[in-house]
């Protein structure tokens, strides 16, 4: 079996041909997964296959997987006719993201997986997360990037790190990054880079 990494494209519905690729390299045996990277779609793909998941069980968790569930709403969005819209004015975004996170947290934690720490290979995480920081209008490598925030890459959450790469704009609010006294909002690393080919 051949020793290879894998970047993951974003791009929404695209995520349902990744898994179906996957499949095929697991049933024919192609390919060990070392180092793995991706942005949006790509950034949950490549946490889960980090974390230790199948592509088997990606295919099972595509499947079972309610996805309206992640799409949660404060008190003010759950105003009728009008919530959508005064939620987007007050958080720039129509749904938190809070849910997803959450739902992520649980199934990484399946497989023992919280923080970046979890995933360290001879000094350096396995996977990359790609997310974009429209204050200071960069492109943010997840974990390593974090050093610039004052923040230990170690120590911090991957689902969050997934969450920041599909918060698309205007449909999820941004992830508020706080650090060294300043806040950076952080969308949909698609903004910038949707597949980073180059990352490794």
């Amino acid at each position: 079996m051949m020793k290879a990494d894998a970047v993951f494209e974003g791009g929404g519905i695209k995520g349902i041909g990744i898994v179906g690729a996957l499949s095929y390299c697991e049933s024919c045996s192609c390919f060990e997964w070392q180092r793995v990277a991706g942005t949006s779609v790509g950034a949950i793909i490549a946490a889960l296959i980090a974390a230790g998941y199948t592509a088997k069980d990606l295919k099972r968790l595509t499947i079972n997987t309610k996805y309206s569930d992640f799409l949660d709403k404060d008190s003010i969005q759950k105003v009728p006719v009008i919530g959508k819209a005064l939620g987007f004015l007050k958080e720039k975004g129509m749904y938190s993201g809070d849910k997803f996170e959450e739902g992520m947290g649980k199934v990484l934690a399946e497989k023992g997986v919280y923080k970046f720490k979890d995933l360290m290979e001879n000094g350096e995480s396995r996977l990359k997360i790609v997310a974009a920081d429209i204050t200071q209008k960069r492109m943010l490598i997840l974990p390593d990037d974090l050093r610039d925030y004052g923040i230990d890459p170690n120590e911090f959450s991957v689902a969050l790190a997934v969450r920041m790469s599909i918060s698309i704009p205007f449909y999820f609010k941004p992830v508020e990054l706080t650090a060294n006294g300043s806040t950076s909002y952080i969308v949909d690393g698609g903004v910038c880079c949707n597949f980073p080919i180059t990352i490794f």
